[in-house]
């Protein structure tokens, strides 16, 4: 079944909440609440544009969904949260359809975003790559979903830098990237 049939059967029987989109609808109905990593096979990124500019509520309800599916700890919540607002208004100035193409990762053969394949992408800037093998369970396979470019960059954050769902080593993480005004991860 493809998405727009999705959609359409969703919508005739009312599945999506009022000011729910369809792809959330579809999103929340099969997560199925594991907090792993749900790692994705790359050549399976989708490059769907179009949120644009986010709103301060829209990183926020980004932020927090992300943290639902990838366990973050209640106590943990407002220091990641902060982590991560910071982080997405230094990666990309908030914008979902960010695309870095002027760093070293901006290589590779062009993608359907017309972006060359390993250019870091999205609110919280993760290159294909690494937003497939840190994937966040119940997330979309959009690089450009808020939600899914915050699930994934959390799983990363507590893989590569050891920083725990309970918070441990996220000071040490931030303070790194807050060194000489900001440091990319």
């Amino acid at each position: 079944m493809t998405r727009s049939q999705l959609a359409a059967l969703i919508e005739a029987q009312g599945g999506a909440a009022s000011g729910e989109s369809v792809v959330d609808a579809e999103r929340k109905s099969t997560w199925d609440g594991d907090t792993k990593p749900a790692p994705i096979n790359v050549d399976d990124v989708e490059y769907t544009k179009g949120k644009g500019k986010l709103s301060d509520a829209e990183v926020s309800a980004a932020i927090e969904s992300a943290m639902d599916k990838t366990g973050i700890t209640p106590e943990a919540r407002p220091q990641f949260k902060a982590v991560l607002e910071f982080m997405a208004d230094k990666e990309s100035g908030d914008n979902a359809d960010a695309v870095n193409l002027y760093d070293t990762n901006a290589i590779g053969p062009t993608q359907v975003d017309g972006a060359p394949s390993q250019s870091s992408r999205g609110t919280w800037q993760t290159i294909p790559s690494t937003f497939a093998a840190h994937h966040a369970a119940g997330t979309s396979n959009n690089i450009y979903d808020p939600e899914a470019s915050a699930g994934a960059a959390i799983n990363y954050i507590k893989d590569k830098y050891e920083v725990g769902a309970d918070g441990s080593g996220l000071e040490r993480f931030a303070a790194s990237r807050r060194s000489n005004g900001y440091t990319g991860y």
